[in-house]
């Protein structure tokens, strides 16, 4: 699963495909020695990989060696205040916080994700922008879709769902990406207009520092600083559900402590900024992982195929990959909640309803803060109206 997800996602993130099997190896391995989670699958995420491009893309325009070199900065940036945080004991910030908050973040977000992979599911030209601009350009291009890479993608995403639905555990991603090779290679489907992610370098990501300025810092932090709360909200949430079968208890501290040190190790050896993955989690804890163990052979296997497999990638449609990004966020939609809310809570309703709309309207980052800013309205509110 993180190989076909990695690749995606680092395609999200506005980066070279390969830099998502950079993200997968160290990050990984010391995420297993210092995480709080025996369970917990880290890598790169959409949400997070979508909140890189959008703030690295806000300082350099297009995809290139600048792009590459910040959004590792960035990984810097967030690992040291992920770290800092676990060191200042200041976990308990995940109290604080409320599910309708989380809740209408997250739902926004994936709307966001899967509306930036049309021009990918659809073949269009479409400038990175908010939904609605995103939205706009897809109607007005109406006539200009790639017929047949919509096919493709719809087959892949159906494909997705169906094996979702039979049993979690079948690895779907990894399934509709050798099938896509497999379709695009021997019937050469590129020729028609199936465009593939092309040549993947082989090797080990090399260990270094990205070259940047203070200048770059400042422009990154607001950035960094959103990143490393969703980020740690995100995994936090995720290991807590699966760890509370086992009755274990999670330490919020040392939670930050490993996803900052995995954020650090993996931004020198190249890697973007990643955090825990709800469907590689739960597919972990199905197959019966027990140890963080898990996760260094996971981390292992990805060095092996930086080394010997990545040119079997050539093939690899960019229509698949936006499927399986497509497929991974829209269960995150949380629909079911919001007539929840409307029903039984509406100061709930109000939170979800109104971080959604914000993130949606605004940015990610300004989401972020906005949910927060209602959160801190409501305790407010409560606390005066506890009062005669």
């Amino acid at each position: 699963m993180l190989i076909p997800q990695g690749m995606a996602y680092a395609v999200l993130a506005g980066l070279p495909a390969i830099y998502g099997l950079y993200a997968s190896t160290v990050a990984l391995i010391v995420y297993a020695l210092f995480g709080s989670s025996r369970k917990l699958a880290v890598g790169p995420m959409a949400m997070v990989s979508l909140m890189v491009a959008s703030g690295v893309g806000g300082i350099v325009e297009g995809e290139g060696g600048r792009f590459i070199e910040l959004a590792i900065v960035l990984g810097l940036l967030v690992g040291f205040i992920q770290l800092i945080f676990g060191l200042l004991r200041l976990g308990f910030v995940i109290r604080w916080l409320s599910k309708p908050v989380i809740g209408g973040f997250t739902s926004a977000v994936a709307l966001v994700i899967a509306a930036s992979q049309l021009k990918d599911f659809l073949r269009l030209e479409i400038p990175r922008g908010q939904i609605y601009e995103t939205l706009a350009s897809v109607w007005a291009q109406w006539g200009g879709i790639h017929w047949p890479t919509f096919l493709f993608a719809s087959i892949a995403l159906l494909l997705l769902v169906i094996m979702k639905r039979i049993h979690r555990r079948i690895p779907g991603a990894l399934v509709v990406v050798v099938l896509g090779m497999l379709g695009v290679g021997y019937w050469q489907l590129d020729v028609i207009g199936i465009e593939v992610i092309g040549f993947v370098p082989e090797g080990l990501p090399a260990f270094g520092l990205p070259v940047f300025s203070i200048q770059d810092v400042y422009k990154l932090l607001p950035s960094a600083f959103a990143i490393s709360l969703v980020g740690f909200i995100g995994s936090y949430s995720i290991a807590k559900v699966v760890e509370e079968d086992d009755n274990e208890e999670l330490d919020e501290n040392q939670e930050l402590i490993g996803l900052g040190l995995a954020n650090l190790g993996g931004a020198l050896f190249q890697g973007f900024p990643i955090t825990g993955s709800l469907s590689r989690t739960a597919i972990n804890s199905d197959a019966g992982a027990r140890t963080g163990l898990a996760s260094i052979i996971s981390g292992a296997l990805i060095v092996f195929t930086l080394l010997y497999l990545t040119p079997y990638f050539y093939y690899l449609p960019k229509a698949v990959l936006a499927a399986i990004i497509m497929a991974s966020v829209l269960g995150l939609v949380d629909i079911k909640e919001v007539i929840r809310l409307w029903k039984a809570n509406k100061k709930g309703f109000v939170l979800f309803v109104g971080t959604a709309i914000g993130t949606l309207v605004f940015g990610i980052e300004e989401g972020v803060l906005l949910g927060i800013g209602l959160e801190a309205l409501g305790r407010v509110w409560e606390r005066n109206k506890s009062y005669p």
